[in-house]
């Protein structure tokens, strides 16, 4: 993987630096060209605490999302050469298992639930997964040093809606079901990559933070049985790394 990134980063350096100057190409980014459209999608990482974990792996609280990604619709406006304002749309998703087929579900929370006579629930027909689905909007500002490759900096206010689930692995089945609206602040940092004809725009990037949802689902995996998640869930994988691909217009 390191070495298809660093194939591509050689190529595209030499595309920029072949056919004018560095500088011209981005004063002309701004001048002629202030808008970008842009599609990413990014891979990301974080920790989630559903109530109940497979039995025989024990139930620590705190364990790995599991197929945390998203992908986004990106519009730039460069004010300057080194301010711009943004805006996205970005939908995301990310699941945990929580039950396997024929096995049991175990973990403090079906402690309370049973009034403290057993930790385990089940079994279940088909493997049980945790999902928490996000869509959302976010208007933001980057601080970015002029040329063709270009660092940059950004802070954005994003509004979400989320979803949180546990459902089967082809979500026809569900045990129940929450979801609600959340606001944040994020973070980002990346690099642009422009060649000199300034015909596109590639961008490698980080984006952190996540704002939280606290879903309340009544009558999950037994009648009366509440899940009431006041520590919180990330809406979104809060350590986000993606790439971007944009057009100047």
């Amino acid at each position: 993987m390191k070495s298809c990134l660093a194939g591509c980063l050689v190529c595209f350096m030499v595309l920029f630096f072949v056919g004018g100057s560095p500088a011209v190409a981005a004063q002309k980014t701004v001048k002629n060209k202030p808008f970008t459209f842009g599609f990413s999608g990014f891979a990301g990482s974080g920790l989630v605490a559903p109530p109940i974990s497979p039995k025989y792996e024990g139930f620590s609280g705190m364990v790995p999302m599991e197929s945390p990604f998203g992908f986004s619709i990106i519009l730039d406006y460069a004010t300057s050469p080194e301010f711009h304002l943004f805006l996205d749309g970005t939908v995301s998703t990310y699941q945990k298992l929580v039950a396997k087929k024929d096995g049991y579900g175990t973990g403090f929370w079906v402690y309370e639930q049973t009034g403290y006579t057993s930790h385990d629930v089940g079994p279940f027909p088909e493997n049980a997964y945790f999902f928490m689905d996000t869509t959302g909007f976010r208007l933001g500002g980057k601080y970015a040093m002029p040329g063709a490759i270009s660092p940059w900096v950004g802070l954005g206010f994003g509004f979400y809606s989320w979803t949180a689930a546990f459902l089967t692995a082809d979500r026809t089945k569900t045990w129940g079901s929450d979801s609600g609206y959340v606001s944040g602040i994020t973070y980002l940092l990346g690099i642009d990559f422009r060649p000199a004809s300034n015909s596109f725009v590639f961008s490698i990037y980080f984006d952190g933070a996540s704002p939280v949802a606290n879903p309340k689902i009544y009558n999950l995996f037994g009648n009366g049985w509440t899940w009431d998640n006041v520590a919180g869930s990330n809406v979104m994988p809060p350590y986000r790394f993606g790439i971007m691909l944009g057009f100047p217009m």
